[in-house]
């Protein structure tokens, strides 16, 4: 950055403090046209058993959020200069805006009100109560001065009630079955502390457990709980539970709406599949039997609400249904066996067979490239709800200037694909898939040391059968049986940076792999609870079984001898081991602290001596250590020059994570702060292999802040990351905040990275 641009950087900070001092100087001599008083504190004395923060944020007795002192407010600054900036006009729509700039990024002035301090003590005492301490004591004080009001709550404990018996008064009719639901995975335990909310969690839990064995009428009156407290702080609990009867599946009735109906057309075919009636506009519409599999409810067995909710997840997911409602049409008492009896009714309505509909999206996982599909859909082609799809569709690389790449990325591609799915496989919770797809790109690599940019093209195909198997609610396995990729490189790339002729020729991988994924969360929003995935990768056993008994040819391997050989094409094998685990952990409805972790490790075997270019690691960019651009980082501690003659940025052992803290301003607009670290590293006998001797030396460490605007599909982000400590950096030079010099920011924005892109990083 040269002289004029620091100067004019330097002469903006200046004047905006300037602007900034007067401001506050100003707004501090305005009296309140309002008359109230603000308050300035609020403090909390003989608090110790509970979070003073958690106290300070659920009463309406609040002070105006301070920085340094009670003259620094910057949320009633902003919201006051605002005002200032936007006064009231008889023009709505400037009202609008300083409306939206008042309340959005400032904070309204809290006022004193003695009718709220009130309301607090009362909320306070109500709350510890709660909690076990019946014999609280909340006293308030109040100082006055021309600046507004401290308020003081001084609050005496006392001690705190604790379970000392707990009980269960159980009905005599299915006492044992009862039992077991009541007793499996209590709540609340003899000896700790007493708390009406876990208590009410205990009720909840006894309550959902009964409906899901049978008892589906029983409601929350039927468990009433009675507290002993004459031995306090020893507090003696009784569950008295009376669940309704049993409910079981009398009979079922199902209305079908095909997707053909018009206002003149009637319900003609009536048919009964497994003892259901089933009235349809036309039974060639759709295979009834492919309904009546997925239906969880079966007549005869329990009625429950988890059922029901099963039957409508698994006729939902069929993909065939615009709307699908599953109602209890009737109900029965049988006195004689003391039971419910439960007559069901479905009403669906089909979706339209065929979709075209284009698709935008943005690749941010590798190389920010952009890109449109325009894709087919036959949901019922063979009136099984199988699934059919074919899309087309292209992407561009966008602008380096707006995402600062400058290593190797796809220039242009064109892709195209077909799947068909299976809504069954074993079993309603599973799907299969039988898929193709084809990829070709043409992307241009740079080569560092002489600083130029060579084109060449890639060519990717890729068959399969995967099989999805859900497991549970959040659990569920996806098995590629055999996916098979053939490979192959333009020739120029290559004769630029490598000698290595393997690498010129086509090769196919013949892959199985087993992930499991553990995800609960919202993939929206993704703030709580989180995700683990863990998925094992192994290719070439089924080319070397064909090359010893099939293609008996003498030449089984590669021209160098380095990775097998079958019917003329080149294969690998090897093995792959890839986890990704990440936790998000809730602070408060707006700010959430989000943790990644991930590793992985690939490896030749048999008859392979290394792995394929494509199928090993590489880290850096949007998703990875956003100080680095993709494939920049890495192996170890090597020198950038060296590691580009060895794997050009692809490598054997990954360990990357990411600790990200997100906050929210308002529904549209908010912010995250990041930490990013990591590396990776090739196999033993490599340069820049892996140890652990020289492990907390070389990862790589960067952070960042990113700001975001929420839509609907995921936050629209803007990251700027910075490196902090570099490995590859020489000795003396790796920690780089050492380098930034106040004088001279350049180096600062120099070493800045940033990224455009749609959805959280993690």
């Amino acid at each position: 950055m040269g002289p004029a641009p620091t100067i004019l950087l330097k002469s903006f900070f200046t004047l905006l403090l300037v602007v900034w001092i007067i401001q506050e100087s100003l707004l501090a001599q305005v009296p309140d046209s309002t008359g109230k008083q603000l308050i300035l504190r609020v403090d909390f004395e003989g608090v110790k058993s509970i979070d003073e923060d958690f106290l300070a944020g659920n009463i309406q007795t609040r002070q105006n959020y301070w920085l340094i002192n009670k003259s620094v407010k910057p949320g009633l600054w902003l919201y006051r200069t605002f005002g200032f900036i936007f006064p009231e006009t008889r023009f709505s729509s400037l009202n609008y805006v300083g409306n939206y700039f008042r309340n959005n990024f400032g904070e309204a002035p809290i006022y004193f009100s003695d009718i709220n301090l009130a309301d607090d003590r009362s909320y306070l005492e109500q709350y510890y109560r709660y909690l076990g301490f019946f014999r609280i004591r909340v006293d308030t004080a109040t100082v006055r001065s021309p600046d507004g009001v401290k308020v003081t709550f001084r609050i005496n404990e006392g001690p705190q009630g604790k379970l000392e018996t707990i009980r269960y008064d159980l009905p005599q009719k299915d006492e044992a079955q009862i039992a077991r639901v009541v007793y499996n995975n209590q709540i609340v335990k003899e000896g700790e502390p007493w708390s009406v909310f876990k208590i009410r969690d205990e009720r909840a839990r006894i309550l959902s457990s009964l409906q899901e064995k049978g008892y589906a009428f029983t409601q929350s009156d039927s468990i009433t709980v009675v507290a002993d407290t004459t031995g306090f702080p020893d507090i003696s609990l009784t569950l008295v539970v009376r669940p309704s009867s049993k409910s079981v599946v009398a009979g079922q009735s199902m209305t079908i709406y095909t997707n053909s109906i018009d206002s003149g057309e009637r319900l003609r075919d009536t048919l009964s599949v497994n003892g259901i009636r089933i009235r349809t506009t036309s039974s060639r519409e759709l295979k009834p039997d492919i309904i009546t599999r997925h239906i969880d409810l079966e007549s005869g067995e329990l009625f429950s609400p988890g059922r029901r909710v099963n039957t409508l997840r698994n006729l939902n997911e069929l993909g065939v249904f615009n709307s699908v409602n599953v109602s209890i049409d009737s109900l029965a008492y049988d006195r004689v066996n003391d039971q419910y009896e439960v007559y069901t009714a479905y009403t669906m309505q089909m979706a339209p067979k065929h979709e075209i509909r284009p698709q935008i999206r943005l690749d941010d996982k590798s190389d920010g490239s952009f890109g449109s599909d325009l894709i087919y859909t036959n949901k019922n082609i063979f009136n099984a709800a199988e699934n059919l799809r074919i899309s087309v569709g292209g992407s561009v690389q966008i602008p380096a200037s707006l995402t600062g790449n400058k290593t190797e990325y796809s220039e242009w591609s064109v892709n195209g694909g077909i799947d068909l799915n299976f809504p069954y496989f074993m079993g309603t919770s599973n799907r299969s898939q039988i898929s193709a797809r084809w990829q070709q790109a043409s992307k241009t690599a740079l080569q560092r040391a002489t600083n130029k940019r060579e084109p060449y093209d890639l060519t990717i195909i890729t068959t399969g059968l995967r099989v999805q198997w859900r497991h549970a609610e959040y659990t569920r396995s996806y098995i590629d049986i055999l996916e098979v990729n053939w490979v192959k490189a333009g020739k120029s790339y290559f004769t630029t940076l490598t000698d290595d002729r393997r690498l010129r020729e086509p090769y196919v991988n013949s892959v199985f792999r087993w992930t499991t994924q553990w995800l609960n969360t919202n993939i929206i929003e993704r703030n709580y609870g989180g995700s683990q995935e863990i998925s094992l990768e192994e290719s070439g056993l089924i080319p070397r079984l064909l090359s010893t008994t099939v293609d008996k040819s003498d030449v089984q391997t590669s021209e160098d001898g380095q990775t097998g050989r079958i019917f003329g094409v080149n294969y690998y094998q090897y093995l792959k081991l890839q986890t990704d685990l990440r936790w998000y952990i809730p602070v408060t409805t707006t700010d959430n602290y989000a943790f990644k972790l991930v590793l992985g490790y690939i490896t030749p075997y048999g008859i392979s001596k290394d792995t394929p270019e494509i199928n090993r690691f590489f880290g850096g960019g949007i998703t990875s250590l956003r100080g680095w651009l993709p494939t920049e980082l890495g192996p170890g501690s090597l020198p950038r020059s060296a590691a580009d003659s060895t794997s050009r940025g692809y490598f054997d052992i990954k360990l990357e994570g990411s600790v990200e803290y997100r906050k929210k301003w308002n529904s549209d607009w908010g912010y995250a702060l990041f930490v990013d670290y990591g590396n990776l590293w090739n196999r033993e006998g490599k340069p820049g292999s892996f140890t652990f001797k020289n492990l907390y030396r070389e990862i790589a460490v960067n952070y960042g802040v990113g700001i975001r605007y929420f839509l609907p599909i995921g936050p629209a982000r803007l990251d700027f990351a910075w490196k902090a400590w570099n490995p590859s950096a020489p000795a003396g030079q790796r920690w780089l905040p050492s380098t930034y010099r106040l004088n001279d920011p350049g180096g600062f924005f120099d070493q800045m990275s940033f990224y455009i892109g749609i959805g959280h990083s993690f």
